[in-house]
């Protein structure tokens, strides 16, 4: 009981500061997403993260797919949590927003300590956010500023960088 009201607090922090982050968003072509650094490998240009889903119906998409595979994830638009995964080839739908290309690194979604869902996925790293990640330890929060548009996947990440609560706020 004391974990699930413990996630229940966590969830309820973020969500509040995703709302903070989503007043703030770069532009109306860009927005952010949260997450949590899994590794990041300089070499390859590529971090893994892993973020919450925002229901377990949104987790049990991913039984479709398997790891490897490129997918879509729809964030929510406070960018905290994941919507909606689907196949890379379906693009996006008229007027879909918040997607990602993502390769999915596992389909084991369940958190055992406190029964939440995540996704860990693998993205391409902008050079401009090489620098960032470098000092940046697994277990960390990062922020990535994705684009809206897919018309091209090296385009769809703009930035990744260590979380901060709001605009000038201190790193998380």
């Amino acid at each position: 009981m004391r974990k699930q009201r413990f996630a229940g607090a966590a969830a309820l922090v973020l969500y509040a500061c995703g709302l903070l982050a989503a007043q703030s968003q770069p532009n109306s072509e860009n927005y952010r997403w949260h997450g949590e650094l899994v590794s990041f490998d300089g070499n390859a240009r590529a971090v893994t993260v892993k973020s919450m889903f925002g229901d377990r119906y949104a987790a049990d998409e991913v039984t479709r797919f398997k790891v490897g595979d490129r997918v879509l994830v729809m964030w929510s638009a406070t960018g905290i949590a994941i919507r909606r995964i689907t196949e890379y080839g379906e693009g996006p739908k008229a007027g879909e927003r918040f997607l990602l290309p993502v390769e999915l690194v596992s389909t084991d979604t369940l958190n055992p300590t406190n029964q939440s869902h995540y996704l860990t996925f693998r993205v391409r790293v902008p050079d401009s956010s090489l620098g960032a990640l470098k000092a940046m330890k697994p277990g960390e929060w990062i922020t990535g500023t994705s684009a809206h548009s897919l018309s091209r996947d090296s385009d769809a990440m703009v930035s990744i960088r260590p979380y901060t609560a709001a605009p000038g706020g201190n790193t998380k």
